[in-house]
Protein backbone atom coordinates (compact mmCIF):
# COMPACT_ATOMS: atom_id res chain seq x y z
CA UNK A 1 0.00 0.00 0.00
CA UNK A 2 1.44 3.69 -0.67
CA UNK A 3 1.18 6.42 1.82
CA UNK A 4 -0.83 8.82 1.54
CA UNK A 5 0.20 12.29 0.00
CA UNK A 6 -1.38 15.60 -0.03
CA UNK A 7 -3.79 16.30 -2.79
CA UNK A 8 -5.70 19.61 -2.12
CA UNK A 9 -7.31 22.22 0.09
CA UNK A 10 -10.83 23.20 -0.11
CA UNK A 11 -12.46 26.91 0.87
CA UNK A 12 -15.81 27.48 0.73
CA UNK A 13 -16.14 31.18 -0.54
CA UNK A 14 -19.25 33.62 -0.78
CA UNK A 15 -18.03 34.72 -4.38
CA UNK A 16 -15.46 33.10 -6.61
CA UNK A 17 -14.89 35.97 -9.10
CA UNK A 18 -13.86 37.94 -5.58
CA UNK A 19 -11.78 35.21 -4.33
CA UNK A 20 -9.89 34.48 -8.00
CA UNK A 21 -8.80 38.17 -7.06
CA UNK A 22 -6.99 37.23 -4.06
CA UNK A 23 -5.64 33.65 -4.42
CA UNK A 24 -5.25 34.16 -8.14
CA UNK A 25 -4.17 37.09 -9.30
CA UNK A 26 -2.52 38.40 -6.41
CA UNK A 27 -1.34 35.35 -4.35
CA UNK A 28 -0.53 33.74 -7.91
CA UNK A 29 -1.64 30.51 -7.90
CA UNK A 30 -1.91 28.94 -11.28
CA UNK A 31 -5.76 28.57 -12.74
CA UNK A 32 -5.93 25.39 -13.56
CA UNK A 33 -9.76 24.95 -14.00
CA UNK A 34 -13.61 26.22 -13.34
CA UNK A 35 -16.50 24.17 -13.42
CA UNK A 36 -20.29 23.57 -12.19
CA UNK A 37 -21.16 20.60 -10.71
CA UNK A 38 -25.15 20.57 -9.62
CA UNK A 39 -26.73 17.62 -7.93
CA UNK A 40 -25.20 14.27 -8.56
CA UNK A 41 -22.26 13.49 -7.19
CA UNK A 42 -21.24 16.94 -5.38
CA UNK A 43 -25.10 16.18 -3.25
CA UNK A 44 -24.03 12.78 -2.19
CA UNK A 45 -21.07 13.09 -1.14
CA UNK A 46 -21.70 16.96 0.55
CA UNK A 47 -24.82 15.77 1.55
CA UNK A 48 -26.13 18.93 0.56
CA UNK A 49 -29.80 18.33 -0.79
CA UNK A 50 -30.04 20.33 -3.87
CA UNK A 51 -26.06 21.10 -4.00
CA UNK A 52 -24.99 23.68 -6.92
CA UNK A 53 -21.12 24.53 -6.63
CA UNK A 54 -18.76 26.82 -8.58
CA UNK A 55 -15.47 25.64 -8.58
CA UNK A 56 -12.17 26.89 -9.37
CA UNK A 57 -8.83 24.93 -8.90
CA UNK A 58 -5.78 26.66 -8.33
CA UNK A 59 -2.40 25.40 -8.04
CA UNK A 60 1.12 26.33 -6.73
CA UNK A 61 3.39 27.08 -9.38
CA UNK A 62 6.02 24.73 -9.76
CA UNK A 63 3.91 21.90 -7.78
CA UNK A 64 0.78 19.18 -7.41
CA UNK A 65 -0.52 21.14 -4.02
CA UNK A 66 -3.94 22.51 -5.20
CA UNK A 67 -6.35 25.19 -3.39
CA UNK A 68 -10.06 24.02 -4.30
CA UNK A 69 -12.61 27.29 -3.85
CA UNK A 70 -16.36 26.31 -3.89
CA UNK A 71 -18.94 28.71 -4.11
CA UNK A 72 -22.32 27.15 -3.15
CA UNK A 73 -25.37 28.61 -5.18
CA UNK A 74 -27.45 26.52 -3.24
CA UNK A 75 -27.67 25.45 -0.40
CA UNK A 76 -26.48 28.77 0.07
CA UNK A 77 -24.25 29.09 3.55
CA UNK A 78 -23.63 31.34 6.68
CA UNK A 79 -20.64 33.06 6.98
CA UNK A 80 -18.27 32.24 9.34
CA UNK A 81 -15.18 34.28 11.38
CA UNK A 82 -13.32 31.47 12.84
CA UNK A 83 -10.38 32.51 15.20
CA UNK A 84 -6.59 30.59 14.88
CA UNK A 85 -7.44 29.22 18.42
CA UNK A 86 -11.52 27.55 16.88
CA UNK A 87 -11.39 23.82 16.93
CA UNK A 88 -11.94 22.70 13.31
CA UNK A 89 -10.37 25.94 12.21
CA UNK A 90 -7.23 26.16 10.54
CA UNK A 91 -4.94 28.00 7.75
CA UNK A 92 -3.33 28.12 4.76
CA UNK A 93 0.63 28.81 5.28
CA UNK A 94 2.49 30.13 1.97
CA UNK A 95 6.01 30.56 1.52
CA UNK A 96 6.88 33.47 -0.08
CA UNK A 97 10.09 35.55 -1.04
CA UNK A 98 8.96 38.82 -0.43
CA UNK A 99 6.21 38.95 2.16
CA UNK A 100 6.03 42.67 2.32
CA UNK A 101 5.72 43.15 -1.52
CA UNK A 102 2.93 39.91 -1.17
CA UNK A 103 1.10 41.07 1.58
CA UNK A 104 0.45 44.52 -0.43
CA UNK A 105 -1.13 42.80 -3.22
CA UNK A 106 -3.18 40.95 -0.92
CA UNK A 107 -4.27 43.73 1.26
CA UNK A 108 -5.24 45.43 -2.15
CA UNK A 109 -7.31 42.34 -3.32
CA UNK A 110 -9.51 42.87 0.26
CA UNK A 111 -6.90 40.62 2.30
CA UNK A 112 -6.66 42.34 6.16
CA UNK A 113 -3.81 41.17 8.33
CA UNK A 114 -3.96 40.37 12.31
CA UNK A 115 -0.86 42.27 12.98
CA UNK A 116 2.22 43.48 11.49
CA UNK A 117 4.70 40.94 10.05
CA UNK A 118 7.22 39.40 12.85
CA UNK A 119 10.50 38.12 12.19
CA UNK A 120 10.63 34.54 14.43
CA UNK A 121 12.93 34.66 17.47
CA UNK A 122 13.06 31.09 18.47
CA UNK A 123 11.52 27.74 17.00
CA UNK A 124 11.84 25.41 13.96
CA UNK A 125 10.93 28.36 11.97
CA UNK A 126 13.52 30.98 13.86
CA UNK A 127 14.71 33.80 11.39
CA UNK A 128 11.66 33.50 9.24
CA UNK A 129 9.34 36.51 8.53
CA UNK A 130 5.52 36.15 9.42
CA UNK A 131 2.13 37.30 9.69
CA UNK A 132 -1.81 35.98 9.65
CA UNK A 133 -4.14 37.49 7.66
CA UNK A 134 -7.64 36.91 6.43
CA UNK A 135 -8.94 36.36 2.77
CA UNK A 136 -12.01 38.24 1.79
CA UNK A 137 -13.89 35.32 3.40
CA UNK A 138 -12.50 35.61 6.30
CA UNK A 139 -9.53 32.14 5.69
CA UNK A 140 -6.84 32.61 7.97
CA UNK A 141 -3.44 32.74 5.65
CA UNK A 142 0.10 32.96 6.78
CA UNK A 143 2.68 34.33 4.58
CA UNK A 144 6.61 32.77 5.52
CA UNK A 145 9.12 33.99 4.13
CA UNK A 146 12.10 31.83 5.21
CA UNK A 147 15.26 33.37 6.44
CA UNK A 148 18.24 33.91 4.08
CA UNK A 149 20.86 31.48 4.32
CA UNK A 150 24.42 32.96 3.74
CA UNK A 151 26.78 29.96 2.93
Amino acid sequence: MSSPAFRHCGLTVSDIDRSLEFWHDALGLELVARQSQERGYIETITQEPGAHVHQAHLRFPGSDDFIELLQYVTPRGEPRRPMPRDPGGGHVAVTCADLPTLLARLETAGGRRFADPVALDRGINAGALVVYLRDPDEHIVELVQPPSRVG
